[in-house]
Parts: C-alpha cells; sequence; structure tokens
C-alpha cells in the first residue's frame, strides 16, 4: 500500500485552503453587490405588485402588505417604547448623584474591577473634536462647555481633528488651542492629511486621524511612565500589553454635553471588569434644540422623527443601540478593532463603528446608554455674510442642507448594509443586526412618538438650565478614594454657575395658530425623510463611491445669565 508523501499532502491541504478562501471573497462580494442594489428592486417589485397585484396575485399582494404591516407597527411601538423609557431614565439620571452611586456600587462589584489606579475624578476622558469649514464662533462655543465642566483641567485630553484641505484649518487650530490651553488637562491639534490612499474625505476619515493621535499619545505616555517605575511596580503590569485606560469620545464641532455624561460614563467604565471593559461604547439621546425657531418647519419636523428612531433604540434592554454622531468608547475597544476605518463604506461613522466593534467582538459588544442628552443643531444653508438674505431664500437653503443631510444619511446606512456582509464568518450576527433596523417610520405610533419627544424636549432643557447648587470647598485628601468621599455632595450640574451664559436659550416660543403648522408638516417630515432614500437607492444601482456633503451649522453666541434664567 502506498504512503503519500507529507509533502504533497501540505501542498494539497494548502491549496484547498486557498481555494476555500477564494470562494469565500467570491460569495462576499456577490452578496455585497447584491444587498447594494437590492432596495431599488424592492421597490421596483413593489411597483408591479401594486400595477399587476391586484389582478394577477391577490394573495401575494395581501402577504406582503401584511408583513410591511407588522414591520412598520413592530418599528414604531419600540421607537415609541424606547421614547417614553427616555423622558423616565433622564429624569433619573438627572437626580443621580454619581460619586455616592461609584462608593455604593464598589463595595457589591467584582474584585477584578477594584484593581486599578482610576477613579472617575482622574480617568482620562479623550475628546475628539472634527472640523472642517466650521466657525470660530461654534467652536469656541463647544470648547467653552467643555472647559466649564468640573472635571475639564483634570481628566478632560481634547484633540481638535483639523483637515488638511481646509485652506487656514491649522491656524484655526492653534489659535484655539493656545486660547484653551490652560482650561484641559491636555488640548492638541491633528491635521488629517488630504489624498490618502483608499480614503474617502469626510468626518470618518477625521476622526480616525484624531483618534489614532490622541490613543498613541496614551500609549508613549504610558511607556514612559513604566519606564520610570522601579522594579517591584513593573512586576505588577506588563509593559507590552498595557492599554491605557479612558474612556474616548467622537462628537460634532456643534455638540454641547453636560459634564454628567462624562462622570456617568467613567462610573459605568470602572465599575466594569477589566474583559468587560475592551468592549464598552456609550451612546447618549441627542435632541436638537439649538435653532430650533430659525429653520423651517419641515427640518424641524424631520430632525424630530430623526432623533425620535435614535433614541427609540437605545432603551436599556436593546439589543441594538446605534449612535448618532455623539459617543464614547473604550480605548481598549478602539484599539481591539483598529480604529475607524476610512473608506468609502465607512463614511457614516458613527454606524459603522457600531457595527465593526458588534461583529469584531462576535456579538459581544456591550453598549451602555447614558441618559445626559447631547444637544446639537439643526442643519442650516449658507449664510453670506455680506448679503442679505430673504426669509424665502432662508427656507430654500435651509431646506435644500436638510436634504442633502437626509441623503448622506441613507447612503451610509445603504453602504453600512453591504459592508457588513465582507466577512461571511459574521453573517449571522449581521442578519440580527440588520432585522432589527428593517423598520424606518410609520404612522401607527407616530402620535405617541410626538407627545414624548416633546416632553423629553422639555425634561432636557430642564437639565440644561438648571443651576449648579452652591457648595463649600472641601480640601482635596492625599488619597483619591478619601476625595471623593469629602466631593459626594458635589453636583452633577452641566455647568458651573457663571457658565451658564455659554448656553442658548433652551426654548422658543410658539404662539397659535402659527405653531399648527408644525402639526400640518409632520407629513411633509415623513415625505422629506422618504425621498432622499429613494434617491440614494437609485445612485446605489450603480456605486457606492458616494460624495459626502458637509452641511453648515449655526454659530450661536454666548448668552447673558439673566436672560437665560428669564
Amino acid at each position: 500500500m502506498s504512503q503519500q508523501h507529507p509533502s504533497t499532502s501540505s501542498s494539497a491541504t494548502a491549496a484547498a485552503a486557498a481555494g476555500d478562501k477564494k470562494f469565500q471573497s467570491r460569495t462576499a462580494a456577490f452578496l455585497q453587490a447584491a444587498l447594494q442594489r437590492l432596495p431599488l428592486a424592492s421597490h421596483i417589485v413593489m411597483l408591479f405588485l401594486a400595477l399587476y397585484g391586484p389582478t394577477q396575485g391577490q394573495y401575494y399582494v395581501a402577504a406582503v402588505y401584511f408583513t410591511l404591516h407588522i414591520v412598520l407597527v413592530s418599528s414604531q411601538l419600540r421607537t415609541a417604547y424606547g421614547m417614553i423609557r427616555c423622558l423616565y431614565f433622564i429624569r433619573s439620571h438627572s437626580q443621580t448623584n454619581w460619586w455616592n452611586y461609584y462608593l455604593e456600587h464598589s463595595k457589591t462589584v467584582h474584585p477584578s474591577a477594584l484593581e486599578t489606579s482610576h477613579t472617575p475624578r482622574t480617568l482620562p476622558h479623550l475628546i475628539v473634536i472634527p472640523s472642517y469649514k466650521e466657525s470660530m464662533a461654534t467652536l469656541t462655543q463647544t470648547l467653552s462647555i467643555l472647559a466649564s465642566h468640573p472635571l475639564a483641567k483634570r481628566t478632560y485630553k481634547v484633540c481638535l481633528a483639523m483637515e488638511e484641505r481646509e485652506a487656514g484649518g491649522r491656524a484655526k487650530g492653534e489659535t484655539l488651542r493656545s486660547q484653551y490651553a490652560d482650561s484641559f488637562l491636555d488640548i492638541s491639534v491633528s491635521i488629517h492629511p488630504s489624498g490618502l490612499p483608499g480614503e474617502v474625505a469626510g468626518k470618518g476619515s477625521n476622526v480616525g486621524w484624531g483618534a489614532r493621535w490622541l490613543v498613541e499619545r496614551e500609549f508613549m505616555l504610558a511607556s514612559a511612565e513604566y519606564d520610570d517605575d522601579d522594579d517591584e511596580d513593573r512586576a505588577t503590569r506588563s509593559h507590552s500589553n498595557a492599554i491605557p485606560e479612558g474612556v474616548l469620545t467622537v462628537m460634532d464641532a456643534d455638540t454641547a454635553f453636560a459634564s454628567d455624561y462624562f462622570l456617568a460614563a467613567a462610573v459605568k467604565y470602572l465599575l466594569a471588569v477589566p474583559e468587560k471593559r475592551e468592549r464598552m461604547m456609550f451612546v447618549p439621546p441627542i435632541i436638537f434644540d439649538r435653532n430650533q425657531a430659525d429653520v423651517p418647519g419641515i427640518t424641524r419636523v424631520t430632525d424630530i422623527m430623526w432623533a425620535s428612531v435614535g433614541i427609540g433604540g437605545i432603551y436599556p434592554s436593546s439589543l441594538v443601540k446605534i449612535p448618532t454622531s455623539a459617543y464614547s468608547v473604550s480605548i481598549g475597544l478602539a484599539t481591539h478593532v483598529g480604529f475607524w476605518d476610512t473608506g468609502p463604506d465607512a463614511i457614516g461613522e458613527d454606524m459603522h463603528m457600531f457595527c465593526k466593534s458588534l461583529l469584531d467582538t462576535r456579538g459581544h459588544l456591550h453598549v451602555e446608554t447614558i441618559y445626559s442628552p447631547a444637544s446639537q443643531c439643526n442643519v442650516i444653508g449658507p449664510r453670506p455674510q455680506f448679503e442679505k438674505q430673504s426669509k424665502f431664500q432662508r427656507y430654500i437653503g435651509d431646506s435644500k442642507a436638510r436634504w442633502t443631510q437626509g441623503a448622506d444619511f441613507w447612503n451610509w446606512a445603504i453602504v453600512e448594509e453591504t459592508w457588513s456582509w465582507k466577512d461571511k464568518d459574521k453573517v449571522l450576527v449581521t442578519a440580527i443586526e440588520l432585522a432589527w433596523r428593517l423598520g424606518v417610520l410609520g404612522a401607527v405610533c407616530t402620535v405617541v412618538i410626538w407627545i414624548y419627544h416633546d416632553r423629553y424636549h422639555q425634561e432636557a432643557c430642564k437639565r440644561w438650565s438648571r443651576q449648579a447648587a452652591a457648595n463649600n470647598a472641601v480640601p482635596a485628601s492625599a488619597t483619591d478614594e478619601k476625595t471623593i468621599e469629602n466631593y459626594g455632595a458635589d453636583t452633577n450640574a452641566g455647568f458651573d454657575p457663571t457658565d451658564l451664559g455659554l448656553r442658548p436659550s433652551p426654548y422658543s416660543e410658539r404662539k397659535l395658530p402659527g405653531c399648527l403648522y408644525e402639526y400640518v408638516s409632520m407629513p411633509g417630515g415623513l415625505i422629506f425623510g422618504a425621498i432622499p432614500l429613494l434617491y440614494s437607492h437609485f445612485w446605489h444601482l450603480w456605486t457606492d463611491q458616494l460624495a459626502y456633503t458637509v452641511s453648515a451649522k449655526p454659530s450661536v453666541g454666548p448668552m447673558p445669565v439673566k436672560e437665560l434664567r428669564e
């Protein structure tokens, strides 16, 4: 009986593995191409079904319509449930003393969670603020709000992620860095080069560059501290595997965070075991409230619905919590997944980072909802500095800007679904994630969502305008633990009393009968969200290389404290 030579056997095994890999690659490419074109194909099928179904296939029509109604009803029920839960969780969050929460729960957590040198008062917060053609007023306001937080000088490390392709971007960043050098633990400026191979210009590539910049600095700092340790301290930690502890936050240039968002994220992070920290993401609800009185009603309605859909999916028991614009990840998670992707399938960096983290952790991503609303602005059209625009011109410009942003959002969603199928081993987890995102908007629970979004809006504004209670200063103790005990009575309000004026007025006046236009515009908001979707489906029939367009944001100046309180 002949015996096969070992080298021949290994060659056959290698050839079989190469064949399997090639087959998997082709299968993934086919699935990606098919899914990219599936949305428009489904619209065409529905059109033919509507024309010929009533006479040629009544049962098919009934089955399709029944399925669509189930999807829409379940989607809207989920959104309504999320809005209701959000309202009550925001109230609970605003009444939580996070220092006491940490001290109380640290007594019952797993001992490994306490094996850290950090407390909520010392845990580093790395904050990336991407900017491309943002006004100095917008960036100044955002940095001033962050600088007003009690822990800004102790834990905030801010990176102004500027673009090389913006004329004067470097000078703008350096000016802001000099202006706020004493307001944070550290502030730096990263310059994202233009024209890098395989990159697409947009927030994702800029955030990826800035995040790597910040985390690499943390690694160098940790390495320097390791080199300065004595032999006994070195024995307690590994030099090669030491990933810096901390939370990495990504936000828009106009996002306003309250300080208790960072404090709550630090507490949740430190109470988790080390293995869990390596796969943690933190997601806040968003609210478009900064300039609602200055944009068309149809833009306002569309953004309310967009925010409602996002809020409706982040309730605590939700399996899929997709962040919107502003969110945080642990440094360990960012390092594990290789930071943010920069290609054409990663323009929507928030959804893409979630999907990437979910798939790379094989579904074990742990997302914590932090119910401290992130305040944002509605997009507006261009405002020429030396040209007076009529109300009609502003209306058209603002509506066009919202259209552009809506088309970008749907482009990202479609590309994201196709990207998720590149790895055959991740198809099952991706299918679960896609199943939760089938529905978009319907009409069954719209009234419930509308009412509770209004109540959520009011509650969020109360949180922003709540003045910090005055406390007697307690001298810091030698240890962090004792300092936390001493400062346990500190407020969790978003701003110091002297900095409340940095926040614009959190309300706009509504009068009858003009306010009825808001409710009449509600169907228009649905249409304004659906048309960009069809537009994106059409173009994805040919390509996924779609351009990213930046919409303008308003420049809101400071407001006196007296006027704000009134």
